[in-house]
């Protein structure tokens, strides 16, 4: 009897840590896994810097594991060192069709002004069609001066489960 006990509560253990590390799906990428639309580009310690005077366009991977459900939420760090109003780290994530050109839905976010530190873009919950796919894109403003650049710092997604 007692041997019996001990092996039910082992599988309840067992099921319990199972279901826990189910509910915990995200995913933390550094900035370097992005890809610019030029060659303008500094990859440096896990980050993706701007070393063009105009703005670039980032697109960066958002891997899809769970086809039934969504995004819980995302936030990307970025740093924002263009010192003029309108010139802000600017990211969406956005939910794809995997057979049609169409988008199914986006969630968007964009720094606070200039700042050297990294600033956190909160990105909300976003749904997904089945089968569908994520990615993110980024336009990250140009330098301004010699040293004040702007980054993709890192980024993270929590799917729903």
């Amino acid at each position: 009897m007692r041997i019996a006990l001990t092996l039910v509560s082992a599988l309840a253990a067992t099921a319990l840590v199972a279901t826990t590390a189910l509910a915990d799906d995200g995913k933390m990428y550094p900035g370097t896994t992005c890809v610019a639309d030029n060659d303008y580009v500094d990859h440096a310690w896990g980050r993706a810097w701007n070393t063009y005077t105009n703005t670039n366009l980032y697109e960066c991977p958002v891997i899809r594991d769970e086809q039934d459900y969504g995004i819980a939420w995302g936030r990307v760090w970025a740093v924002d060192q263009h010192p003029q109003n309108g010139y802000d780290v600017s990211c969406s994530v956005n939910s794809m069709y995997s057979n049609q050109l169409n988008q199914y839905a986006y969630q968007s976010g964009r720094t606070s002004g200039s700042n050297p530190a990294p600033q956190a873009i909160n990105l909300g919950s976003l749904s997904a069609p089945q089968y569908g796919y994520y990615y993110m894109s980024c336009n990250v403003p140009g330098t301004y001066g010699a040293v004040d650049r702007s980054a993709v710092i890192s980024y993270y997604f929590q799917e729903n489960n």
